[in-house]
């Protein structure tokens, strides 16, 4: 039987967080099971997640992953039979690997694969696994994670779980995160706490209003960034107002709180300790997702409105199973999040109070719908067997 010696994981930094943050995760997945040299050109952006990479380093060892700087120079130097044998490469989101690299893999047999970007569109399962012909004769794959057996998987690393389970069961464990990481006391019981990691967005001020017509006490938890900026017009402070972690801000019966830009293993945390998560991009929108909390997704937008059918096909999976009150009243508040529709306050608040009049039901949704999917093979199964499957 093929044994996968070791993966070659290639990750270009477009922007934000979003490319790194899913080849991190996924490279320590795969190394759970052999070797992975993971080759990213930006460690600055990487160290924002992993405050163990080392910005003067161009080749070092992180929780067992070999992590190199590529760029140029690093090219010219690096020494590709020294490292671990390629048993595939994967390309991140059409990153473009190094003619020299495919050049050896080519001798080596590796199998070379493209990550594609998380769809649950389904032409993304059409075309999932089919191959390209490369000018080198090699033929690249097709890979798309997403969310149906057809599909590539989700990363999700083992005992991920049961590890959220447990966490969730402690309140002694909760304290303890809350402590480490700085986060407010609940004020009152039945206080709603929203962890808010969205991009830019012109609803957001809309949205704290809308917070501040409810009965029920909100707490905002928000990093320095995007979402924090989009905000400061309904705070009541300037574009350039400097804001700083643990500062506070008190709108009626909101509570916005500035919490630390946390490392990617403490992430998880936040969306378990929340009670709704607003999340943005690809890897943040999965571990909510696994969170099993009810969530929002700010999607990265796209030339043409690329991204509302994506998001469209999303939601209608996810809330196959909820009342047509709650679909509908979850389309109402996640399209006009997603500037498909701008809405005036009166309708904001109208659809927020509406959402969250169905928050037992979406509770439910939400966590059924991560339990189904946990039920099927992580993307680190389905590409390993795949792999394996082409190469014997």
């Amino acid at each position: 039987m093929v044994s996968i010696k070791s993966s070659w994981l290639f990750c270009q930094v477009i922007d934000n967080f979003g490319d790194i943050g899913v080849c991190w995760r996924l490279a320590q997945d795969l190394q759970s099971q052999a070797p992975v040299v993971l080759w990213v050109d930006d460690l600055v952006r990487f160290q924002a997640l992993c405050p163990a990479v080392d910005l003067k380093q161009w080749q070092q060892i992180i929780n067992g992953v070999c992590v190199i700087h590529w760029t140029p120079e690093t090219l010219q130097h690096v020494a590709l039979a020294k490292l671990p044998t390629p048993t595939v490469l994967i390309e991140a989101f059409a990153c473009e690997v190094p003619t020299m690299v495919t050049a050896y893999a080519q001798t080596q047999n590796s199998l070379w694969l493209n990550l594609d970007y998380l769809s649950a569109e389904a032409w993304a399962a059409d075309v999932h696994l089919l191959p390209s012909l490369q000018a080198n004769g090699m033929a690249k794959y097709f890979y798309f994670p997403g969310f149906t057996p057809e599909s590539g998987g989700l990363i999700r690393e083992q005992g991920l779980i049961a590890a959220r389970d447990a966490f969730c069961a402690s309140p002694s464990a909760q304290a303890a995160v809350r402590l480490r990481l700085g986060l407010p006391k609940r004020r009152e019981a039945d206080e709603l706490t929203v962890f808010l990691f969205t991009y830019t967005s012109a609803a957001l001020p809309l949205w704290l209003r809308a917070w501040q017509a409810s009965e029920r006490p909100i707490t905002v938890w928000v990093n320095p960034g995007q979402s924090l900026d989009s905000l400061k017009p309904a705070l009541g402070l300037a574009p350039e107002a400097v804001v700083a972690v643990g500062d506070e801000y008190h709108l009626g019966q909101v509570r916005v709180c500035v919490l630390p830009f946390v490392a990617q293993d403490d992430f998880d945390y936040l969306l378990w300790l929340a009670d709704l998560n607003i999340i943005r991009g690809e890897d943040s929108f999965v571990r909510a997702l696994w969170a099993g909390k009810p969530y929002l997704w700010h999607i990265y937008q796209q030339d043409e409105a690329a991204h509302l059918p994506k998001l469209a096909a999303f939601w209608s999976a996810a809330l196959a199973a909820a009342s047509p009150a709650l679909r509908e009243a979850h389309e109402a508040v996640s399209v006009a999040l997603n500037a498909a529709e701008e809405r005036g306050q009166e309708d904001w608040t109208h659809a927020w109070s509406k959402l969250l009049s169905l928050l037992p039901h979406w509770q439910i949704m939400a966590a059924e719908y991560s339990r189904a999917q946990a039920g099927l093979p992580s993307l680190r199964q389905k590409l390993t067997a795949f792999v394996k499957n082409k190469l014997e």
